[in-house]
This record gives C-alpha cells, structure tokens and sequence, in this order.
C-alpha cells in the first residue's frame, strides 16, 4: 500500500528564507510540550526545521496532501489530523 505523502511549500518572504519555493516533502513532525509543531523537510541534502503553531494560521506556508499531480490542497489542521492518525516520526 503506498503512503499518502504531504508536502509544504514556502511563499512570500519565506521562500527566499528557505532558498527554494518549490513543493517539498514533510519527512518529520514533532510536536513539543508548548503545542508548537516542529516540520521537517530536507533540501539538497540538508535538513531544515520550522515551526508552526497549529492555533494560528501559518503564513507563507501552503500544504498538499497525496501524490502528484493530484495532491490536494490542505490546511495545517488537515496536515495534523492526517499525520497523527499515523506514526508520528515518518509518513
């Protein structure tokens, strides 16, 4: 059964933070003891990590869910319920 995979992508002054506005993969997410989710995606070899709070509506984030080129566009909250319906460390 293949993994339905989700995807974040920066916009605005985050994609020139990020170095790239291109679709990537969500790899981790982790959530620490003050409610902030930590992301993890990894971009040309290097793992980078930002955080989100799921009670505000992140900016300059957009998410996907599914596999291209279908994947759907979804909001932070859909990104948690579907990741915590599965493990918690990979998708």
């Amino acid at each position: 059964m293949k993994k339905t995979r989700v995807y974040v992508r920066a916009t605005g002054d985050n994609r020139y933070g990020a170095g790239t506005n291109r679709w990537l993969r969500i790899r981790s997410l982790h959530k620490s003891d003050n409610g902030v989710y930590e992301l993890g995606v990894c971009f040309r070899g290097l793992e980078m990590v930002t955080s989100v709070s799921k009670g505000n509506k992140p900016e300059h984030l957009q998410f996907r869910l599914g596999s291209w080129p279908n994947a759907i566009p979804v909001s932070f909250g859909t990104v948690i319920q579907h990741w915590e319906g599965k493990d918690l460390w990979r998708l």
